[in-house]
């Protein structure tokens, strides 16, 4: 029933955007359909390669087809931003680029500037596009009073971001192999007092995690509804970080995030063939790291 509805999903976007010549992907649905068969790596890519780049690879959630429709000439998902390309774009063009891309997830480092940042909320909230607040610190996890720390930051937080990203990464410590046990606890803490933060102010937390992180850390994200970034960087070969990481994967559930460096991609191509690639073996929400680098690369 999934793949007949997506297949109406697709056929009916063909109908209206692809009115001369029709749409490549309404037509594999429709024949993946009669074969009773899923994509391949292959002949996904080859789908999302011979569109205009306005539809997506096969084998894509629900979610994505509503972002298709918002006509983006990307569907990229996620992406982080920081101060300083923040603060040097004008919010009205910042937003153009993030729905050229497709991306309705940013994780922000704002700066100062109040009225920049109450403006650029309600412009992205008015859009569909959800923003967390984030905080990227690491002697939080490092320092003795570090979940201290934390907490006091927190309380100072300023304007309604919907959501808070942490991005805290204590397997950078030079100690952090000898103490492993000691971070992973010291990490389950951050997480635990983020949590408590959060859950009354109805926002959505979401933490930064690598691909070794300890299944005990996993496990308290997946019990505790904390959305994972997973940081797939400095390898291209996503059919082998996939494999490296499926025991974290299945921890986590469905509640993660794939994130890829755009800087380890030596072409645009190469970057959105691993995005479809990763869409057709059952990876739904990609993230880029970072925005900087994606609005260099498209």
């Amino acid at each position: 029933m999934m793949r007949l509805f997506l297949c109406l999903v697709a056929s009916i976007y063909a109908a209206t955007s692809f009115a001369a010549g029709g749409s490549v992907l309404g037509e594999r649905c429709v024949q993946f359909k009669k074969e009773g068969a899923t994509p391949s790596y292959r002949q996904s890519v080859k789908v999302y390669n011979n569109t205009d780049q306005t539809t997506l690879p096969l084998n894509i959630p629900s979610y994505f087809f509503k972002k298709a429709l918002k006509n983006p000439q990307y569907n990229l998902g996620s992406t982080y931003m920081w101060k300083s390309a923040f603060e040097s774009t004008v919010n009205d063009t910042l937003l153009s680029q993030l729905n050229k891309y497709g991306i309705d997830t940013l994780l922000l480092s704002p700066g100062t500037n109040g009225i920049k940042i109450t403006d650029f909320l309600t412009k992205a909230q008015n859009q569909s596009i959800h923003v967390s607040r984030l905080l990227s610190e690491n002697s939080y996890a490092k320092d003795a009073n570090g979940v201290q720390k934390l907490i006091a930051k927190m309380q100072t937080l300023q304007y309604d971001f919907p959501g808070l990203h942490l991005n805290i990464e204590p397997h950078t410590f030079a100690d952090y192999k000898a103490n492993i046990p000691f971070y992973t606890a010291r990490m389950d803490s951050i997480y635990d007092v983020a949590k408590q933060w959060c859950d009354p102010r109805n926002m959505k937390l979401s933490v930064s995690i690598p691909m070794h992180l300890p299944i005990q850390n996993a496990t308290f994200l997946a019990n505790n509804n904390i959305t994972a970034y997973i940081m797939a960087y400095e390898n291209t070969d996503q059919q082998k970080l996939l494999t490296r990481t499926q025991l974290l994967r299945t921890t986590l559930g469905n509640n993660y995030v794939w994130v890829i460096r755009v800087s380890d991609f030596a072409t645009q191509q190469d970057l959105l063939d691993a995005v479809a690639y990763l869409n057709a073996n059952g990876v739904s929400r990609v993230a880029l790291y970072d925005f900087s680098t994606v609005s260099t690369m498209f």
